[in-house]
């Protein structure tokens, strides 16, 4: 008769072959995703002679690439996307903006959807020779998000970091 922990062990092996085997895995994406962020700043002519700093505007907006490379048309497709903020001097991220753009693609095609852009105003922090650093205010955009669904299940994501996937995960809905 064999000792107890032989048999353990082997269970224990055998749970690993499932756990990595590749039926064990999230099945493919049906909808290949290239995401790309369009920067639309009205860029802001530093004047050093001026005790303030200007009030900025960061502006951007995503162009998205959807490929079907199914011998299906994809109908309906819902690609939901965000921008993330943060305001100047803090550390928290949060949602800017939300938006859909919803999306026919044929079999074996691509298709291109934009968002609509974001935009914040900020001003960086500077130094007054009377009253000393002035802190930056308002926020910029920090990153984005991206999710493909059809009929109304998660086919495919992408988020600009890791970081703006945790913002998304943490706002309710």
């Amino acid at each position: 008769m064999k000792p107890l922990h032989s048999f353990t062990s082997a269970a224990f092996a055998v749970s690993l072959m499932f756990a990595f085997s590749p039926a064990a895995e999230a099945a493919p994406p049906k909808i290949g995703l290239e995401v790309k962020s369009v920067d639309m700043s009205p860029k802001v002519a530093k004047d050093a002679k001026k005790k303030k700093a200007p009030a900025e505007k960061d502006k951007s907006k995503l162009t998205i690439t959807l490929r079907n490379s199914s011998k299906e048309d994809m109908k309906g497709v819902q690609v939901k996307y965000s921008f993330f903020s943060r305001d100047l001097g803090g550390s928290e991220v949060s949602i800017l903006k939300s938006g859909v753009a919803p999306a026919d693609i044929p079999a074996g095609k691509t298709t291109t959807v934009e968002s609509e852009p974001a935009e914040t105003t900020f001003t960086e922090a500077y130094m007054d020779k009377k009253l000393g650093r002035i802190k930056g205010t308002g926020s910029k955009i920090v990153g984005y998000g991206v999710q493909v669904f059809i009929a109304d299940k998660l086919d495919n994501e992408f988020f600009s970091s890791e970081a703006m996937k945790k913002a998304f995960m943490a706002t309710p809905r």
